[in-house]
């Protein structure tokens, strides 16, 4: 099967950094990353990266590969993972 980014990644993406109190220009800072871009990855308008998900997982303090599980879904899969350790 192959792998989509899953409906709604976006949002948790925005949840988890509100959960963890940053700001979109702290995340950007935080993960080396140009503001706007993280705007357009919690907009919906790109998909995370590799390179800048392993970043992202850094910041939020997760293993990178839970972090693509609410990202990347199995082509059978049309939600993300709710829960985020």
């Amino acid at each position: 099967m192959s792998k989509k980014p899953c409906v709604g990644y976006e949002n948790k993406m925005k949840e988890y950094r509100e959960k963890m109190s940053i700001t979109l220009e702290e995340l950007s800072l935080l993960t080396e990353t140009e503001l706007r871009m993280i705007e357009k990855l919690e907009n919906g308008q790109l998909h995370p990266s590799d390179d800048f998900i392993e970043r992202l997982a850094n910041v939020f303090q997760m293993n990178p590969f839970e972090v693509k599980k609410y990202i990347w879904c199995e082509e059978d899969q049309n939600e993300c993972i709710t829960e985020l350790s």
